[in-house]
């Protein structure tokens, strides 16, 4: 609850018509008075013309101070005011506690008339909402005029949304939390685009149709293929035939989805043959990391007699970013590890700044041998599988942003190079090992030894020992993968090493931290780091504090922050603009450390190349293929990211931001995609 009444005036939600308006009249209060104000005409001079040839409302959704929300309705062509007695209303009022229920309804109006009263006394235990739109309902306050309903509400966690149906419509409302579109493909055209602009309140309903998508396999009685995502839970699959209506709706008792550890693993998420779902099928033909199978009814049997069928997957590399294909009835799907490149004019990129004291790491070969630790104590590749391996427990005895890092074994030994020229355990903190682990564009490691004549590489010797007298070899003898495993005193120790000491005692206002956690922790998972592990509550503040330490980054995220503010979205470009900040700022790996601080053993190598190859890749490039591929995965991304930013410029917090932006601002770096 508010400590003080100072005026400050929250636009929650607007819309003009059958338009939602909100940032459009955020920017239009008076931030100069107190209490602050606001005046606008309810005019299609001011917001166009959202509703042809029907007499339209404003609805205004506001509150002062956090306190309890108020609606304010005009009529077109009139002017709709806020000001010192709408402040002495809401200043009376009670301000809303913190046992909200899991639906809230902030505002709501029929035509010009408020309703928010009576749509909250309809909200039942259940927390869902249903009712139909008309006079009926909420009696004709508008005769002879056709008319809108508004609603401004949130469940328990999200921003406020707004939505708005025209009279004589029913109106439905239950929790669902965001739906993210993975992959959609009507016969051979991929319309993943197209059917993530159809979600509307979270959910889906559209029509299998050329009408809606084109007919761009003519001749052919198509299926449209949907694999979508709600939040944290397992991605889903839905096929609907042409002619048919295709509904995804949000289910709580799907699971939680958990991405392979194993980052070399070909991970099947979806797959379709014509109106059949073979993902179990297609995921037991995978033989050494890739498929190699053609789609016919041999493979998969016919499901669909006498149609020409499509073949559709979704799949990742490991926890990799998502990819698809498709393919026609008979035609062959040839699927093989990828090998992203990231430009660099350097050898290798230092993974320094991406490890805590108190880490876990397993290391797996080329090869696909993981290390362990043999009878006599020498450190070999024999171990089978990742539950055989030995889990080391990481040290970094340099300085914050140290290369270096050393191994313990699970007998509280370290690992030391012995006099064979292997590595063993049974050493000291003293005499322990460092090696450097640098990455590679081409997505393996390779591990240096610290402090030895020259730069050997840590190789497998014909025995599959460990030797640290290699030299640097394209071949597998000097290429690992690491999966790694954050814990929490890895977590603290890293922290301590990179945050500014004084950022501890420093208010945080939390919806900035969500601000900056989707700028950055939310944009590495959106683009590589797998579908929504992260938990913005829980490591935005790290976020925060971490990033506080470095101007230029703070710069680019408040650039950005001012662009939403003014255009209500989120560009590809602006978004790499923030991420190769990051990457310029030397603060890449310890946000990478943070992002990854609640995802358990994670295999590293393919998932920071596909990052880097991104971020790097695009704000060098300006590739048009590389920005669609952006535009495509960010859909989900870009909507959160714009109603948190709104949300932040809605409060007294980012309202005192806007006036001290010009401090932090630099200029922005040219060649970046739309």
């Amino acid at each position: 609850m508010p400590t003080a009444n100072t005026g400050v005036l929250t636009i929650i939600g607007a819309a003009y018509g059958l338009k939602q308006v909100t940032g459009q009249v955020t920017l239009l209060v008076n931030r100069q008075t107190t209490p602050e104000t606001l005046s606008v005409q309810a005019s299609n001079s001011v917001f166009t013309d959202t509703w042809p040839g029907v007499s339209k409302t404003l609805t205004v959704v506001y509150s002062y101070d956090g306190g309890l929300p108020q609606t304010a309705t005009a009529m077109e062509n009139q002017t709709l005011t806020i000001g010192a007695h709408e402040f002495e209303l809401s200043s009376a009022a009670s301000a809303l506690n913190n046992t909200q229920p899991a639906l809230t309804v902030w505002g709501a109006s029929y035509g010009p008339k408020n309703v928010s009263q009576q749509v909250q006394g309809m909200v039942p235990s259940g927390q869902t909402l249903n009712l139909t739109a008309n006079n009926a309902t909420f009696t004709d306050t508008w005769v002879n005029h056709r008319k809108a309903f508004v609603i401004v509400a949130s469940y328990t966690g999200q921003v406020p949304f707004t939505d708005i149906v025209v009279e004589g419509s029913p109106y439905s409302l239950k929790y669902r939390p965001h739906l993210q579109v993975l992959s959609a493909f009507w016969g051979m055209s991929d319309v993943t685009a197209v059917v993530q602009a159809n979600v509307s309140r979270r959910n889906l309903s559209i029509a299998a149709s050329n009408s809606v998508f084109g007919d761009g396999w003519p001749g052919i009685n198509k299926t449209l293929n949907v694999v979508y995502q709600y939040a944290e839970c397992k991605p889903r699959q839905a096929i609907a035939t042409e002619g048919s209506t295709l509904t995804v709706d949000y289910d709580a008792t799907v699971p939680p989805y958990q991405p392979p550890v194993d980052a070399s693993a070909l991970n099947v998420i979806a797959a379709a043959y014509g109106r059949a779902d073979v993902t179990s099928k297609v995921a037991s033909l995978i033989a050494n990391q890739s498929l190699n199978i053609t789609a016919n009814n041999v493979t998969f049997s016919d499901s669909w007699i006498n149609h020409v069928k499509s073949f559709s997957m979704v799949y990742t590399w490991g926890s990799a970013a998502v990819s698809s294909l498709v393919v026609a009835e008979n035609q062959p799907v040839a699927v093989s590890a990828p090998e992203p490149l990231f430009p660099t004019d350097q050898n290798f990129v230092s993974m320094a700044g991406l490890f805590g004291s108190g880490d876990q790491m397993k290391l797996q070969t080329g090869a696909g041998g993981y290390w362990a630790v043999s009878a006599g104590g020498q450190i070999t590749t024999s171990g089978t599988s990742s539950d055989a391996a030995e889990s080391f427990t990481i040290g970094v005895p340099g300085a914050a942003g140290s290369a270096a890092i050393t191994l313990q074994c699970h007998d509280g030994s370290f690992v030391v190079v012995g006099g064979d020229g292997t590595l063993h355990s049974g050493g000291t903190a003293q005499n322990a090992a460092k090696l450097s682990p640098s990455l590679q564009s081409n997505g393996t490691i390779n591990l240096g030894l610290v402090g030895s004549s020259g730069a050997p590489f840590m190789a497998v010797n014909p025995a599959g020992a460990i030797a640290v007298n290699g030299t640097y070899n394209a071949d597998f003898s000097t290429c690992f993968n690491l999966l790694f495993n954050p814990t929490q005193t890895g977590l603290d120790n890293h922290m301590m090493a990179f945050a500014p000491p004084e950022a501890e005692n420093v208010d945080i206002d939390p919806l900035l931290v969500k601000v900056i956690w989707d700028l950055t922790g939310g944009c590495f998972l959106a683009i590589g780091l797998g579908p929504l592990i992260g938990n913005a509550e829980k490591l935005g503040p790290g976020v925060y504090r971490l990033l506080q330490g470095y101007p230029s980054v703070m710069s680019r995220i408040n650039t950005l922050v001012t662009a939403i503010r003014t255009n209500r979205a989120a560009t590809a470009g602006a978004l790499l603009v923030v991420l190769k900040g990051v990457y310029d700022a030397g603060v890449f790996m310890p946000l990478v450390r943070l992002v990854l601080s609640l995802a358990g053993w994670w295999g590293l190598s393919l998932a920071i190349v596909t990052i880097l190859t991104k971020v790097l890749g695009g704000a060098a490039t300006a590739g048009a293929t590389l920005a669609a591929e952006l535009i495509a995965s960010f859909a989900i991304w870009a909507y959160q990211t714009t109603m948190d930013v709104l949300a932040y410029v809605n409060s007294s917090g980012g309202s005192k931001a806007a006036g001290e932006a010009e401090v932090l601002r630099e200029p922005e770096p040219a060649c970046l995609p739309a």
